[in-house]
């Protein structure tokens, strides 16, 4: 999950895909009527979650959901 920068209406965006020959993220929003999918640089989607929020003071950033399994499996080399 990213939380998308202020100006944008979402209040957060889903990765649907990583193309690692290019190096792009594919964002996809739930109003997908509104927001299609579209591939972007990873850089420029890092870049984007810097700026400090004016509300929280605080930057944007991103969360990571997985199943229990699938973390102990990356922490712990399973």
């Amino acid at each position: 999950m990213i939380i998308p920068p202020p100006q944008c209406d979402s209040l957060l965006f889903s990765a649907g895909g990583y193309h690692p020959a290019q190096d792009l993220v594919l964002i996809m929003d739930v109003a997908r009527f509104k927001y299609p999918p579209h591939w972007v640089p990873l850089r420029l989607l890092y870049e984007s979650m810097a700026p400090l929020d004016p509300a929280s003071g605080k930057s944007r950033g991103y969360l990571v959901v997985s199943s229990t399994e699938a973390m102990i499996a990356s922490c712990c080399g399973e």
